[in-house]
């Protein structure tokens, strides 16, 4: 028989702030998120597969409620840092694998030694050898001709991080590269990387010093994204565009990933790239509506021209 999905429910939810906070529809709707979040494919995450979100549509009925209580439900366990909506819709449930591990290996400590001596290995293998080139010649008793040593320095700890390289004695001395050619390629990666490592820091340090309350890992990664779509787009400073959402969201006292990319993604859609983009598109906007609000009169249709009130309004002798 399949095993079936599973999770754990802890007795101290019945005394929890959090949960003391929640409504009944709101309580009904959290224990279906944790339901859902187990039977995923990435448990503690409500999503089709890695990456691809459920519709908004489709977890409302299967949490058997209507899109506007679910849009609430969300909004409220936001602001309570039960879940991290990211910028796809893809929701996650926070702190699930602190309690939800299946046997010890699959504690969060056991799991980041894991990712720890996984990241170790491969950064040991991306070492990138000393090349010594020059006239050493190194004796081959069984074999003549050109052959390459080249030492694992990944299954011998004693290895020398080096390549010898064996030549004939007719074949003319190799020239050493100059060592400042070596590293230019060093220097342009680490300069490109601090560039990527500096875009969405100053939006994030911005949301967390003006939306008055910590942002989690998984709203930051999402306006980090954000800066990352505008930079890719030709935006000269996309944390500036980013930040204008922010304050969108502020002045909307709706300080979720859900208002900011609604905001963005019309930005986005309209070609937006500067904050003096965004505003001559606001003052347009507001032009179009003080003109539609002083609209003459005399340009509309008979029928309707408001008739003055008296009276004798359709009174006949």
């Amino acid at each position: 028989m399949a095993r079936l999905p599973w999770l754990k429910l802890h007795t101290e939810i019945r005394t929890d702030p959090k949960m003391q906070a929640l409504s009944d529809l709101e309580f009904r709707t959290w224990i279906n998120i944790l339901c859902l979040s187990a039977e995923s494919k990435v448990r503690g995450v409500i999503c089709i597969d890695v990456g691809l979100a459920y519709p908004v549509e489709g977890i409302a009925r299967a949490l058997f409620i209507s899109i506007e209580d679910f849009t609430s439900c969300i909004n409220k366990f936001e602001k309570l840092r039960m879940i991290d909506v990211d910028q796809d819709g893809i929701i996650t449930v926070t702190h699930f694998d602190d309690r939800q591990y299946e046997k010890p290996s699959d504690k969060p400590e056991e799991v980041a030694k894991r990712v720890s001596k996984c990241r170790s290995k491969k950064s040991n293998a991306d070492v990138t050898p000393v090349k010594h080139k020059g006239n050493a010649i190194e004796e081959d008793k069984e074999k003549e001709g050109d052959t390459d040593t080249e030492l694992d320095i990944n299954n011998n700890d004693n290895a020398r991080e080096e390549i010898v390289i064996t030549v004939n004695d007719t074949e003319d001395a190799v020239p050493e590269i100059p060592q400042t050619a070596n590293e230019t390629p060093h220097t342009v990666n680490e300069s490109s990387k601090a560039v990527s490592m500096a875009i969405g820091t100053k939006a994030v340090d911005w949301a967390q010093k003006n939306w008055g309350r910590l942002i989690p890992k998984g709203e930051s990664d999402a306006i980090l994204a954000w800066c990352d779509e505008f930079f890719s787009r030709g935006s000269p400073d996309p944390d500036a565009v980013v930040i204008e959402g922010l304050k969108r969201c502020l002045d909307a006292d709706v300080r979720n990933m859900f208002y900011l990319r609604r905001v963005l993604t019309d930005w986005r859609e309209a070609g937006v790239l500067t904050v003096a983009n965004i505003e001559a598109r606001e003052a347009e906007r507001k032009s179009q509506k003080e003109h539609k609000r002083n609209k003459d009169p005399g340009n509309m249709p008979k029928n309707l021209v408001p008739r003055k009130n008296t009276n004798y309004d359709d009174f006949y002798l």
